[in-house]
């Protein structure tokens, strides 16, 4: 479904460790996504991520959050789009293709 509100968010559970997260988190354009990665958190069992998406001709720009953290026998990676701009509150979509990108890039289907 394509989300046309000002933020989009996903749960997701994957096999793959932190540590393996990360490494593609870190090289996202090796994946084809170029999102801005402007931060980066280790925490006790994960990390989390800021990113950055830029200005577009329906967008102006978007802030991407992704937190993995240790799961049993995986990781459980939750993902988090919003605007840039607080006044913008329809987003075309925008958000649930980023959350696609970063899903795509770190394998989960």
């Amino acid at each position: 479904s394509v989300s046309e509100t000002a933020l989009a968010e996903a749960f997701c559970e994957i096999r793959d460790a932190p540590e393996q997260i990360d490494e593609r988190m870190l090289n996202l354009p090796r994946f084809g996504v170029y999102f801005d990665l402007v931060g980066r958190n280790v925490l006790p069992n994960g990390f989390e991520y800021s990113l950055t998406a830029g200005i577009g001709l329906c967008s102006w720009g978007e802030l991407i959050y992704v937190r993995s953290i240790a799961s049993g026998q995986g990781t459980m990676v939750n993902i988090f789009s919003k605007c840039a701009f607080p006044l913008q509150i329809i987003a075309w979509g925008k958000h649930d293709r980023n959350i696609e990108k970063i899903r795509l890039a770190l394998g989960i289907r």
